[in-house]
């Protein structure tokens, strides 16, 4: 006998509604303004009910090659076969990025001197399930991007500092874990998602409408 609706973990409901909207809507049978205002009752509402119900008129049931699709695009890169275990940058009275494909390091050390630096995990590879980032900034601006979907720990200590963190409360899966230490003295530290959930949703299902439509 199958479990009842309301006695099933409300996220797993949640994710296989947003897939099967995906879905749909990758497949031409949802316009975009329908697609996005069932995607935004699907993550707000605390209903069993009403997040199930945004399906009970689709046809379309997310397949193998969905699933796959979804992992290739969506799913967060681990790849411990080129890993390292310490990476350090320093930056003094400069602007530095690090954005792009790279490999994050188990440990990275991350110094800044009245500078101003960007560290965007958004494509990146992460070497461990879990990652660590230790910053050390004195009157310094840094800007940690991260993916949608990764939990974030933060054990940083501020002092004559502003601190805040926006990674997504949107978690599926096994994602990554970074955690992130240190101390920012007359500083800003801010942790952010470079795109939302539904942007990337929305990213994901054109990428879909290029293969099914």
């Amino acid at each position: 006998m199958a479990v009842k609706l309301e006695d099933r973990p409300i996220e797993k409901v949640r994710e296989e509604v947003v897939d099967q909207l995906t879905m749909n809507y990758g497949h031409g049978e949802l316009s975009l303004e329908a697609f996005e205002k069932r995607l935004d009752i699907a993550m707000e509402s605390s209903s069993h009910s009403d997040i199930f119900a945004l399906t009970e008129d689709l046809t379309l049931e997310v397949d193998q090659k969905f699933t796959e699709h979804k992992e290739k695009e969506v799913g967060q890169r681990v790849d411990s076969s080129n890993s390292k275990d310490f990476e350090s940058i320093t930056q003094i009275f400069s602007s530095n990025t690090r954005s792009g494909k790279w490999n994050v390091a188990k440990k990275t050390e991350f110094y800044s001197l009245f500078s101003s630096g960007n560290i965007d995990l958004t494509d990146a590879t992460f070497s461990q399930q879990t990652v660590h980032i230790k910053v050390f900034s004195l009157f310094s601006a840094i800007d940690i991007l991260i993916p949608e979907n990764i939990n974030v720990v933060c054990k940083a200590s501020c002092i004559f500092s502003n601190f805040e963190n926006q990674s997504s409360s949107i978690i599926e899966g096994n994602p990554p874990t970074l955690i992130i230490e240190g101390i920012s003295v007359f500083s800003s530290l801010e942790v952010k998602l470079k795109r939302t959930f539904k942007e990337k949703m929305r990213d994901f299902a054109d990428s879909l409408k290029k293969i099914f439509v």
